[in-house]
């Protein structure tokens, strides 16, 4: 349940009311981390875009005994998906850019031609796409978690703040949570209405299934 990035920033803290006092302080970053990977754990890991290079690769297959081979297709299948941004598609080194996205993971040539289907490792040959996945944090997700991390600044700080005791603990890496979603769920209204809204699921395959993501991939 990786988080590739934050579910707020520094920005949506201000305009979500974080204290004039508190928004140059060194924590800022690390409350802002610590409230999206716990939300990120607490909804099963279903929101986050998050950006990879890899070298698509068709298996090559053997059908009369003795021989072997790769056959190139128009169409072109990525790890991971829902797929929703392609910055960058190479072809033997050479940008490209005829192409469209079928979903969630899969790139269709629109020249009539074939993608490389058997890559080679020496710099600049085969086909190299670097590209977006997942789903975007919704914009409750996006408020809950300025709710969270505007609290979690102000119990770093001594503040009052509508978190149980206990709550954080302040290390060299940045801030750690210990917080029970109940607890949060009662002082932190949009946190509630969030987890309310996105349960956790009994099962993180099914929700991998459910974004298109291939099962071999992160969660």
């Amino acid at each position: 349940m990786t988080v590739c990035d934050p579910w707020t920033t520094e920005t949506e803290l201000t305009e979500c009311g974080c204290p004039d006092e508190l928004r140059d302080s060194a924590h800022v970053a690390a409350v802002i981390d610590a409230a999206s990977d716990w939300l990120n754990r607490q909804t099963g890991g279903r929101f986050g875009v998050c950006t990879i290079t890899e070298r698509p690769c068709k298996p090559c297959g053997c059908g009369i005994p003795g021989w072997c081979g790769c056959g190139g297709e128009s169409i072109l299948e990525l790890s991971y998906g829902p797929v929703v941004g392609v910055p960058t598609v190479t072809v033997d080194g050479a940008a490209f850019t005829g192409f469209y996205v079928l979903p969630p993971n899969r790139l269709v040539r629109t020249d009539d031609a074939a993608w490389p289907s058997c890559q080679s490792l020496t710099a600049g040959e085969g086909t190299v796409v670097t590209y977006d996945y997942g789903v975007p944090v919704p914009a409750l997700g996006r408020l809950a978690a300025s709710d969270l991390a505007i609290e979690l600044l102000k119990s770093c700080h001594g503040q009052a703040c509508s978190l149980p005791a206990g709550t954080t603990a302040v290390n060299r890496r940045g801030v750690s949570i210990s917080l029970d979603k109940k607890d949060a769920g009662k002082t932190l209204p949009r946190v509630a209405m969030l987890l309310d809204a996105y349960p956790l699921p009994a099962s993180i395959t099914r929700i991998d299934q459910a974004r298109g993501l291939i099962t071999s991939g992160p969660a």
